[in-house]
């Protein structure tokens, strides 16, 4: 139910998306039962890209390899130009 209101609001965006779109995805903690929303929300990105271009960039903390590991896995499932950037610590502003 967290994530109903986001797969909302793309599933209107598609209908008339921008010319380029760029989703920025950057998680502390991920669950399977969170993959399994991420899943239906990068599908419907993968759709919004099949009319426009689309880039996704999926952050992850360098010590997060399950966030890495996430990643990389939707970045192979789906046809999507997907760039996972690796960063240090968090920001001030998300402590």
């Amino acid at each position: 139910k967290f994530y109903q209101p986001v797969i909302e609001w793309l599933e209107k965006y598609a209908q008339n998306p921008r010319l380029f779109t760029l989703f920025e995805f950057k998680f502390r903690y991920l669950s399977t039962s969170s993959e399994k929303e991420l899943i239906k929300i990068i599908n419907i990105i993968e759709q919004i890209a099949q009319s426009s271009a689309v880039v996704v960039r999926w952050y992850f903390q360098k010590t997060n390899e399950d966030a890495f590991n996430f990643g990389l896995e939707f970045s192979r499932l789906f046809n999507v130009d997907f760039n996972l950037v690796q960063y240090e610590k968090l920001d001030c502003k998300e402590q």
